[in-house]
């Protein structure tokens, strides 16, 4: 995660220009400046700074400390895991110190924590340095740490609403403002407050939610203007994902007004997320709707950075009630239903496109869901206003783009939800080379390597499907040579001349010319950006008898790590797979060997369901199948 967040961190800031900029003491009531002062005695920290080790420095710390922030509470959380909030994760969440704004929390609870505080004893772990191109070291240990930080703030931004979080290393003065700060220099979002207890229990008991989880009240305008939607939400879910991007929030709510289940979205963006162009033309109405600015995650100054080149932009929080809750793509209730919700997707992408001119730029499998039957394309938050001028335009490609996605959406979800006649070792091999980034897709369009054509159990016509998907969208990336190009052309303008070529020898020359792979690429070009095209192949394979009643079942496949990213087990992510023991074991460590001293297969396959299985790339999952499948 450091590599990742090391081109989004930005200063250096000196110390007092920090704290005017996000702790103005003009925006502190009643501020007393003198009781720092008074508190800052030479030495105070002495017994910190004396510790043996970095463990026996927290107690002094933390006691130190509560001369400058008796408002708040310190708590030693390093040897406290969140297994709430984080049991997910594939990295324990358990800073060194956490810092509550009560004096009732233990251990570490990232839902409420105010600061998350990191020690570093060696200075080799020292993340940040004052002098070359960047503040960034570009060591390992500095990576590793900026990794840590940075998955404890995603976590807490995750976890929480909020505009912004602090994360800081040891500032006194800082400490002191912040607990006098009001909850919204804090960074916390008032706009969300606590239910009452009557609402909360009747919330609880139409969203199905446990007791233990933490639910708040936001009220959102109406669209029509007619006044405020009061909703009842839960406690937003924390992902080890760096945060950057990822500042939205998605959840079924509870609507006290209308007493029913709604579906609510709070998200960050830099301009205003879902035109009215698009809630016009979307297939399902939004009840709320709401905007306000507002800084998000690390992105948290207005214009140029001081004492850097990056300008930081302010981001706008929406709000968008929606009147429907679908359920997941990947829970379809059988491979038709998948087929249809993906077609039905597109008929979506298709009308927003031609009458809204709205492109969405994002179907994948998390946007799309299923409701009564239907499939709805869901996240416009990466929609955009387009102008169609002609055949050649960026718009056109990217709406080759968009349905050129619904193919690796269906390919994707078939292969990890429904039974397929590949062994494990080449299921995730496929999916390692069309899922793992880089050109790899269109290489494998071109070859279709890994896919036999029988891949899908009792499913002949999603192997088809899939195939003729395969083939339409290859036309995309074919390099046809310039002789047969010139050799069509040659083939055009004697068929054009019918006095020259009759009868038979006609339609011999135009069943040649049509069988040449210069022909099928030019007119696949004529279609790839078409919505009917695809939508017709849909239609074809959707139409055809004898689909299976076969309800989503996730399959195994190997956990695998290639070009230093981990290839995950169920979302198409660059980050690593959650696992249930948040442990990632080496391929030593799983191998097993059989009394014939070959390696066994066993002692990989009881490891898929709850370790990880670190191989270095493609090369070496095909020697692993050498050894293990005959």
């Amino acid at each position: 995660m450091g590599y990742e967040m090391k081109g989004h961190v930005v200063g250096l800031m000196p110390a007092g220009e920090f704290l005017q900029e996000f702790l103005p003491t003009s925006q502190i009531p009643n501020y007393d400046a003198s009781s720092f002062t008074s508190a800052f005695a030479p030495g105070v920290f002495s017994s910190t700074l004396s510790a043996v080790n970095e463990q026996h420095a927290y107690e002094p710390f933390i006691n130190t400390m509560k001369y400058f922030t008796p408002q708040l509470s310190f708590i030693d959380s390093h040897n406290h895991a969140d297994m709430v909030n984080c049991s997910s994760f594939t990295f324990s969440v358990k800073p060194d110190v956490c810092i509550y704004a009560d004096a009732t929390s233990r251990g570490t609870d990232i839902s409420t924590a105010e600061i998350i505080i990191e020690f570093k004893w060696d200075y080799c772990h020292d993340t940040f340095r004052e002098v070359g191109d960047s503040i960034i070291s570009p060591t390992d240990n500095s990576m590793d740490t900026l990794g840590q930080i940075t998955s404890y703030a995603a976590a807490q931004l995750g976890a929480q609403y909020r505009s912004h979080a602090f994360s800081v290393l040891i500032m006194p003065n800082f400490f002191h403002r912040y607990a006098q700060a009001s909850p919204e220099l804090r960074g916390i979002d008032t706009s969300v407050s606590p239910p009452s207890a009557e609402e909360a229990a009747l919330a609880r008991s139409r969203l199905k939610l446990p007791d233990a989880k933490r639910i708040f009240k936001v009220s959102i305008p109406i669209v029509d203007g007619s006044g405020m939607l009061t909703l009842i939400i839960p406690q937003p879910v924390a992902y080890g994902v760096p945060p950057i991007g990822r500042g939205t929030c998605t959840c079924p709510a509870f609507d006290l007004l209308n007493d029913k289940v709604v579906m609510f979205k709070d998200s960050c963006h830099t301009e205003f997320a879902i035109s009215q162009h698009v809630l016009h033309a979307m297939t399902y109405p939004a009840l709320s709707l709401s905007k306000s600015p507002r800084p998000s995650g690390f992105q948290a100054l207005h214009g140029p950075c001081p004492n850097c080149d990056m300008a930081i932009t302010l981001h706008t929080l929406h709000r968008l009630a929606l009147n429907i809750v679908g359920v997941t793509l990947i829970k379809f209730e059988s491979s038709h239903q998948l087929v249809q919700s993906i077609h039905d997707a597109l008929i979506a992408h298709k009308d927003t496109y031609e009458l809204a001119k709205v492109l969405h730029r994002d179907l994948s499998v998390g946007n799309i869901v299923v409701h009564n039957g239907i499939g709805l394309l869901i996240d416009w938050d990466l929609e955009k206003l387009v102008t169609i001028q002609g055949p050649r335009t960026k718009e056109r490609t990217r709406v080759a783009d968009d349905l050129e996605s619904s193919l690796y959406v269906l390919l994707w979800t078939a292969l990890k939800y429904t039974e397929t006649s590949m062994d494990i070792v080449d299921q995730t091999l496929l999916l390692m080379q069309v899922f793992d980034g880089g050109s790899s897709k269109e290489g494998w369009l071109l070859t279709r390597t890994n896919l036999p054509h029988d891949a899908f159990v009792s499913r002949k016509s999603l192997d088809n499907l899939v195939a003729e998907l395969c083939v339409f969208f290859s036309h995309w990336y074919t390099k046809i040579p310039d002789d047969e190009r010139a050799a069509l052309a040659n083939l055009q303008l004697v068929l054009q001349a019918q006095s020259a070529v009759k009868g038979q020898l006609y339609m011999a020359v135009q069943k040649f010319m049509e069988e040449s792979l210069a022909y099928k690429h030019e007119m696949g070009m004529k279609v790839l950006h078409s919505h009917n095209a695809v939508i017709n192949l849909y239609d074809k394979h959707l139409q055809v008898p004898g689909w299976p009643e076969d309800p989503a079942v996730e399959q195994k496949v190997l956990m695998c790590k290639s070009a230093g990213r981990m290839v995950t087990k169920s979302i198409l992510s660059s980050q690593a797979e959650v696992t249930p023991t948040g442990k990632k074991r080496r391929l030593n460590d799983i191998v097993a060997e059989d009394d014939s001293g070959a390696p066994s297969l066993h002692g990989v396959l009881s490891e898929v369901g709850d370790g990880m299985l670190s191989v270095t790339g493609l090369n070496e999952l095909k020697s692993l199948k050498s050894h293990f499948i005959p």
